[in-house]
C-alpha cells in the first residue's frame, strides 16, 4: 500500500510577483486619478481668479484644460474596482459641481469633449 504525503499547495513565485505588480499598478491608477482630479479643480479655480481680472480668453483656456483632466479622469476610473472608485466619487463630483457653477455663473462655454 502507498502512503500519499500531503504537499502544501504554495504559489509559484511568479503569481506572487504579478500579485505585488498589479497592486503597485492600481495605487498608480489611483494616484494618477486623484492627481488628474486635483488638476481639474485648480484649474476651474484659476479660470474663476482670471475672469474677476476680466481675461475672459484666458479663463476660457483654463476651463477647457480643467475638462480635459476631469475627462481623463473619468476614463481611468473605468479600469479601477468598485470601492476604489467611490473613494473617488466625492472629489469627481466635487471637481464636476466647481465647473458647472462655473459656468453658469459667469456664462463660459464648455468645450464640446466634455464628457460627464
Amino acid at each position: 500500500m502507498m502512503q500519499g504525503t500531503r504537499i502544501a499547495y504554495m504559489e509559484p513565485p511568479e503569481t506572487e510577483k504579478f500579485c505585488q505588480l498589479r497592486a503597485k499598478t492600481d495605487r498608480q491608477i489611483l494616484d494618477f486619478i486623484h492627481s488628474k482630479l486635483d488638476m481639474a479643480l485648480e484649474l476651474g479655480a484659476l479660470a474663476d481668479q482670471q475672469l474677476s481680472k476680466e481675461n475672459r480668453m484666458a479663463a476660457q483656456e483654463s476651463l477647457e484644460r480643467a475638462d480635459q483632466a476631469l475627462s481623463e479622469a473619468q476614463k481611468l476610473m473605468l479600469v479601477v474596482n468598485e470601492p476604489q472608485r467611490r473613494g473617488l466619487d466625492r472629489k469627481l463630483n466635487e471637481a464636476k459641481r466647481g465647473l458647472e457653477r462655473l459656468c453658469r455663473k459667469r456664462e463660459l462655454l464648455r468645450p464640446l469633449f466634455f464628457t460627464a
